[in-house]
């Protein structure tokens, strides 16, 4: 077989560029899988985004399901986030019912490898109006 110095140039350059990070899974850091539950007075906060903001690392994201269970995503077919400090965060993702109290974002949580759970179980304040109905996502946008 002959191979010309273009062909071969090209095929070592594609090797060296898919060994390095970034490219495929290689990039992927040690994960733990975070689930949990995600209520308001007790009743599941549907649609809400729980995202996980390592101290060093890209953020994770899950959102709540019909039952209030979420699941961390480090990525598509990826579960888990960063092990190590994560800012937990539950965030509606737009025009969301009730707002999330402030109280109950930037929560910390160490997560370390393997299963790890995390339920966010917000509560309407000492005197303050509960919600008239239930719990429920804005409008969807898409871009």
């Amino acid at each position: 077989m002959i191979v010309n110095s273009k062909s071969l140039t090209a095929l070592i350059l594609a090797v060296i560029a898919c060994s390095a990070p970034g490219c495929g899974g290689a990039d992927i850091p040690e994960v733990g899988y975070v689930t949990g539950k995600v209520t308001f007075d007790g009743e599941p906060v549907v649609g809400v985004s729980v995202m996980a903001s390592p101290t060093n690392g890209r953020t994770a994201v899950g959102i709540v399901k019909e039952d209030g269970t979420y699941e961390i995503m480090y990525k598509n077919n990826v579960p888990g986030t960063c092990v190590g400090m994560n800012k937990i965060s539950a965030v509606w993702p737009t025009g969301g019912s009730p707002a999330i109290p402030p109280e109950y974002t930037n929560l910390e949580f160490d997560v370390q490898p393997g299963k790890n759970t995390f339920d966010i179980e917000m509560v309407t304040p000492e005197g303050a109006k509960k919600p008239a109905s239930k719990l429920k996502p804005g409008p969807t946008v898409i871009d």
